[in-house]
Parts: C-alpha cells; structure tokens; sequence
C-alpha cells in the first residue's frame, strides 16, 4: 500500500509540471516579446518559456534569469546532368550498341546557426529589466 501511494504521488507530480517546468512551445522570439514584460512574474515566465539556462542572484533578492538557444539548419541541394554520344540512326547499328553516357551529380551542404540570448533581471519577483541578442552566421 505505502508503495502504492508513493507511486501515485511521483505520477502526479511528473504529468502535472509540478516537479520539472516544461515549456508550453519552443522558445522563439515572439514567445519571448508576448511573455517577458515588465512586471511579469517569474511563475508565468518559467510557465511559457521553461526552465533558464542559467540563474545568478544578488543578495538584494535580485535575480538574473539566463536563455541561451541555438540551432542548426542544414540545407542539401543536388544537381544532376545526363549526357551521352552515339551514332544514331547514321551510324547504323554500332551507333545503337556503342553509344557511351555520362551522368554527373553535384552535392553541396550549406549549414546556418543561429543564437538566442535573452538575460532577464527580476526584482523580488517580477521581471525590472531584459534584453534579447539574436545572431546568425
């Protein structure tokens, strides 16, 4: 019975969030410009974007909330070319059998990152201040 109940606690808490915040979508910019707002709360902020990368905190109840997202797009193009020599109907029948054919193929692979930064500073809290730095390359 005791491990009947200790079981059903431990389900409880993982499918209802309680234990480890879940995001509710994937961080992207926009998520980021509805949710991070002056005055937003730090339970609606973990609710929408998860939990952060990083936390440091100051001992006036000043905390820094650190999202740091990356992602890589790779891009595979393939170009293909056909040609071929024969005799065709001039060259009679050794044109038909010796005609000879080459077939080329090109691959190339071109590879992007982009970086999301968003550092968020809460007072008490509820975010005071935040900024956002995205780049690619």
């Amino acid at each position: 019975m005791k491990n009947l109940y200790i079981s059903s606690l431990t389900f409880f808490f993982c499918t209802t969030g309680i234990l480890f915040a879940q995001p509710t979508g994937q961080l992207t910019y926009g998520l980021v410009q509805q949710v991070v707002v002056k005055g937003a709360s730090k339970e609606k902020i973990v609710e929408s974007l998860g939990s952060p990368n990083m936390i440091t905190s100051t001992t006036e109840k000043a905390e820094t909330w650190i999202y740091d997202k990356i992602s890589t797009t790779v891009e595979n193009q393939s170009d293909s070319s056909n040609a071929s020599v024969g005799g065709g109907i001039i060259g009679g029948f050794a044109g038909l059998f010796g005609s000879t054919g080459k077939s080329e193929t090109t691959n190339r692979a071109t590879t992007s990152q982009k970086t999301m930064t968003v550092v968020i500073k809460f007072k008490g809290e509820f975010v005071d201040t935040f900024s956002t730095r995205i780049s690619s390359f």
